[in-house]
C-alpha cells in the first residue's frame, strides 16, 4: 500500500486553524515529520486536510512517498 506526505503551509495568523489541522491528523493516525509535512496512507483523509488548509488561504500539496536511497 503506497503512503503519502501531506505538505501544508498555512499564515501565522491562523494557528487555532493550525492546531485543528495538526489534531485532525493525529485522530486519523498520521505521523509527523516536520512541522508541516505529514505522512499517512490515508490519501481520502490527507485529502480532506490539503482542502481544508487551502479554504482557509493556506498551500497544500500532497505526494506519494518514494525512497530513492
Amino acid at each position: 500500500m503506497p503512503e503519502y506526505l501531506l505538505l501544508f503551509d498555512m499564515p501565522r495568523e491562523m494557528g487555532s486553524m493550525q492546531v485543528k489541522v495538526n489534531r485532525t491528523l493525529k485522530a486519523m493516525g498520521a505521523t509527523r515529520l516536520q512541522y508541516s509535512i505529514w505522512e499517512s496512507k490515508d490519501l481520502r483523509g490527507l485529502k480532506e486536510v490539503a482542502k481544508l488548509v487551502k479554504q482557509v488561504g493556506g498551500t497544500s500539496m500532497i505526494v506519494e512517498k518514494k525512497v530513492v536511497f
